[in-house]
């Protein structure tokens, strides 16, 4: 006789505790997004505690506004302040702590560190090594090869920023690629002078969406369907994201001020080929999509699946 049909596992059950930073939320979002492509997952964002009520918390063993919540077999937060939070919530209830990013508490008070490798963490069983931070991108499936991405990001204290050295590298991409169609936008950090200058170079195959004209989709939209993105030195998680959607990534070269996790992180992109600068490419290097793809939030994902969660399905 045929066996039985296996039962659905389950739900996964994840707390997610929040700082509100946007970035930090994708990162979790981009690791709980993978994990729900393994195994059926219900997510609960709960309250962030400020210090003394997180320590009062994990004397007292009652987060707030929990009580109801099923018990977490994962809780997952990203940046410091979530920290204790997390602890808190870890001994009231139970389950195991995932933090991103390199926490400020020692790695072995929580379960499992997701790290990026330009931090250099040391090696660690709590701790597993990321190329960048992750992302919830997902890779494109209908990729237009005329389509490429221009993202400008701004002055920042890793980097020396210089409007005509930008402008310059666009005005030579877009000639390099006289048949993509060219889609660029702006950051908040973005100098207001540098689209007047661009503008001077009249660039029949570019257009420009500053970004407070963009919507909430525009950068997940253009990056899944673009087969190529160049993107400036600074930006890097917007690197991460272009590469994690499938495209080709080139860098538009800006001076560093040191040697920062900014400038490891890229080179490391670069010594493994992933990434290409303006100079190299003019140099006669090809500018390819990574492969393999190139997805941290899945690979981590699949790790902590067999890790923790294959043996209890």
């Amino acid at each position: 006789m045929p066996n039985p049909t296996k039962a659905a596992p389950p739900p996964l059950v994840i707390w997610h505790v929040s700082d509100g930073k946007a970035g930090h939320d994708q990162q979790a979002r981009g690791l709980i997004q993978a994990l729900s492509a393994l195994t059926p997952v219900t997510t609960h964002q709960i309250s962030l505690l400020g210090t003394v009520p997180a320590l009062y918390t994990l004397l007292d063993k009652h987060y707030p506004d929990t009580s109801t919540l099923p018990t977490p077999q994962l809780l997952i937060g990203a940046g410091h302040a979530t920290h204790l939070s997390l602890l808190a919530a870890r001994r009231c209830r139970g389950g195991r702590i995932i933090v991103l990013m390199r926490p400020s508490l020692p790695c072995s008070w929580f379960d499992l560190c997701l790290i990026p490798e330009h931090d250099r963490p040391r090696a660690s069983p709590h701790i597993i090594v990321t190329q960048g931070a992750l992302n919830a991108m997902r890779r494109g499936t209908d990729k237009q090869s005329d389509l490429g991405v221009l993202l400008i990001g701004g002055p920042s204290p890793h980097v020396r920023w210089s409007d005509a050295q930008v402008v310059e590298q666009i005005a030579v991409i877009c000639r390099l690629y006289p048949a993509m169609r060219w889609q660029l936008t702006t950051s908040r950090r973005t100098p207001t002078t540098l689209l007047p200058i661009l503008g001077s170079h009249q660039l029949a195959n570019l257009l420009v969406t500053p970004y407070q004209d963009c919507g909430p989709d525009w950068m997940r939209t253009m990056l899944g369907s673009a087969a190529m993105a160049w993107i400036t030195a600074d930006s890097v998680s917007m690197i991460y994201e272009a590469l994690t959607a499938g495209c080709a990534c080139g860098i538009i070269e800006l001076d560093h001020r040191t040697d920062n996790r900014v400038t490891r992180g890229l080179s490391t992109l670069q010594q493994r080929d992933i990434v290409s600068t303006l100079s190299q490419v003019r140099g006669g290097q090809q500018l390819r999509p990574p492969d393999p793809p190139f997805n941290e939030a899945a690979r981590c994902a699949q790790l902590i699946y067999r890790r923790w969660l294959s043996h209890d399905e």
